[in-house]
């Protein structure tokens, strides 16, 4: 198992951004409109089942702010994880917050990459959502 982290602090606060990463994936396409062509709910409601990739909700800790996900319905992950999964969690710091995400991993072959690509998307997904927040 691999893992990779990341952590970038925000202007926006921990609920704020929690709230959009929780119950507003769906203006991820609005923000990023040339990364997210299309956001779709496919089964469920909007707050608790969306993203991208037919991303798996798997947890949410409503008191910790905290978000897992696991990443296998799409040709990319299913091609080369066993396994693909992104907790996110967003802790208050002073105004602003500290948003964190912890990639776990298992590649199929040691010939594919860690999904370092797919950690820089989720560093500029933080600070997108955030210039989107403080925009509004």
């Amino acid at each position: 198992m691999g893992q990779l982290k990341c952590q970038v602090e925000l202007k926006s606060s921990a609920e704020k951004v929690y709230d959009i990463y929780r119950n507003k994936c769906c203006v991820f396409q609005k923000i990023t409109p040339l990364v997210f062509l299309k956001v779709e709910l496919v089964g469920g409601q909007w707050n608790l089942n969306c993203g991208i990739w037919k991303d798996t909700l798997e947890a949410i800790d409503n008191e910790k702010k905290s978000i897992t996900w696991t990443l296998l319905d799409g040709p990319v992950p299913k091609a080369r994880y066993e396994s693909l999964k992104v907790e996110y969690q967003f802790t208050a710091e002073g105004e602003g917050c500290t948003a964190t995400a912890v990639l776990t991993f298992e590649k199929k072959s040691n010939d594919f990459p860690d999904p370092v690509k797919y950690m820089d998307f989720i560093h500029a997904m933080f600070l997108a959502v955030d210039a989107h927040h403080l925009a509004q």
